[in-house]
């Protein structure tokens, strides 16, 4: 019987408002969005390594695992909020929480 190892690649996108200290005057009710995108490696003994990557960059890190050996198993969306316009569309829906999991064999079976 083949034994696998399992690998998890969560991402997650945080929204903050902070204020615009370029607006001048009315700095004080004026507030501009700043965005994190965090990528988070589990890996197999337990351990998490967490990356800062620019959005929709996570190429770098699939490219990565798979010189490893690892292969992708499942994407989810685990979370999505709606923008109000996105690629020309209107009120759409977008990825905040996306998981994905890998495998990679550790030995065959007979």
């Amino acid at each position: 019987m083949d034994k696998w190892e399992y690998l998890n690649l969560g991402y997650e996108q945080k929204a903050r408002k902070v204020p615009d200290v370029e607006s001048g005057a009315q700095a004080a009710t004026a507030a501009k969005w700043e965005f994190d995108h965090v990528y988070v490696i589990r890996h197999p003994d337990g351990t998490e390594e967490k990356r800062d990557v620019a959005e929709g960059r996570a190429w770098s890190i699939l490219n990565e695992l798979g010189l490893a050996g690892w292969e992708l198993v499942d994407r989810s969306i685990w979370n999505s909020t709606i923008v109000e316009t996105h690629n020309g569309w209107s009120e759409v829906s977008h990825p905040i929480g996306v998981s994905w999991l890998f495998k990679r064999r550790l030995s065959e079976g007979p």
